[in-house]
């Protein structure tokens, strides 16, 4: 079960990387929001997960593999989608 603060991955995304936080939805439900880690260069809005199958959890990476990660995906842009 995933609780505050946990530091994620998004499955359908594994270069995203973030923590989970409690919130409120817009219907007044609790939910759980994804908080992209800063340190990507591609920006994420916070958003509600549908699931807790929607993120994995993992170690944080270090500020190195984050680099490396902005450097493939600057490289290496995914595909526009249509």
């Amino acid at each position: 079960m995933l609780k505050e603060g946990d530091y994620v991955r998004l499955a359908v995304s594994p270069h995203q990387f973030g923590t989970v936080h409690q919130g409120t939805q817009h219907n007044g439900k609790p939910g759980l929001l994804f908080r992209q880690d800063a340190r990507l260069a591609e920006k994420l809005p916070d958003f509600f997960l549908l699931a807790e199958g929607d993120v994995q959890v993992c170690a944080r990476p270090s500020d190195r593999e984050i680099e490396a990660i902005n450097v493939i995906l600057r490289d290496n842009p995914p595909p526009p989608t249509k």
